[in-house]
This record gives C-alpha cells, structure tokens and sequence, in this order.
C-alpha cells in the first residue's frame, strides 16, 4: 500500500513539474508590451511657477513636473535654457518619485539646467504626475525670464528604454 502512495505522488509530482515548465513558455510568449503611441499622447514635462509676475531681488520655487497618466517610468533626462543675466538658480532639490538623481547641474555661465532621474530597479510605482525637481530661483534684473526644454535632450523613458515625452511646456515669467 506504500509502495502505491509513493509512486502516486512520484507521477503527480511530475506531472507537476511537467505543468510548470508548460506555463513558463506561455508566459516567456506572453509578454504584453504597452502602447507606446498610447503613452506619449500622455507623457509630458513642464514648469509650475508660485507666481508669474516677479519682482527684481524676488525668490520663488519653480517645479518641473513630468505627467505620465498611470505608466511606470523608469527615467527621466531634461535641458532647460534659461537668461541667466535675468535669473539665478539655486541647487535643484529632487522630488519624491524617483530614487537615482545621477546628474543635477546648473551651469550659470550657460544657462542650462541639466537633470538625470531614474526608478531604481526594484521600485514599480506607477506615475500620473510629480514633481520631478524643484528649483529656487531668484530674479536678478528686469525682463522677461524665459525657461525653455531642449527638446533633442529632454526624454521620458519607459518599458524597456521606450522614449514615450510627448510635449514640452515651457515657461515665461514677467519682472518688473
């Protein structure tokens, strides 16, 4: 009677095994891969100012936002010009979403802020919208202050390096 039990459970454990392997090709087949003309009619990067109307010796955060309507994004690159003889920017301060800020540089002689953020690996949040970076800016001259992505150097990636930025707001802000 032993000998029965055991060689039950020897065939069902590798009709088990059997099963196993089976569904591990189905899935391997299986693979879905988003949308990626989808993502980008949704995926943007743009400037939040407290104010647009500023005054010469005036601090203000400027927040660059990235909108990505309920995707993973594994990371994000940016170029945004600015007049540095009208604006001075302080050092950027990352947001929450992303883990990895490999790169954060002002170059005033430039006038180029340039951001690297990226998801770390083990991380899966999904995104609607965030605040990628924060950056304080105060006003040295009168003028317009215009704040402008590089569109060649400015990317959103999802999935697999899929490059889903679909548009770019820039931002002008009156001194007086």
């Amino acid at each position: 009677m032993t000998g029965m039990a055991l060689a039950g459970l020897v065939v069902i454990r590798n009709k088990t095994e059997e099963r196993l392997a089976e569904l591990e090709e189905e899935a391997k087949k299986a693979v879905v891969v988003p949308d990626y003309q989808k993502l980008a009619r949704n995926s943007l990067l743009y400037l939040k100012s407290e104010k647009e109307n500023l005054t010469v010796g005036e601090m203000i955060n400027l927040e660059v936002m990235i909108q990505s309507k309920g995707e993973t994004v594994d990371g994000v690159e940016f170029v945004l010009a600015y007049n540095p003889e009208l604006i001075n920017i302080g050092e950027p301060i990352p947001g929450a979403f992303f883990s990895l800020y490999p790169l954060m540089e002002v170059n005033p002689d430039k006038g180029t802020v340039r951001i690297i953020a990226l998801r770390s690996p083990d991380e899966s949040n999904s995104l609607n919208e965030a605040v990628l970076v924060t950056l304080p800016v105060s006003v040295l001259k009168k003028g317009r202050g215009e704040f402008k992505f590089d569109r060649e150097k400015s990317h959103i990636v999802a999935y697999a390096g899929q490059e889903i930025l679909q548009d770019l707001g820039s931002l002008t802000l009156s001194i007086d």
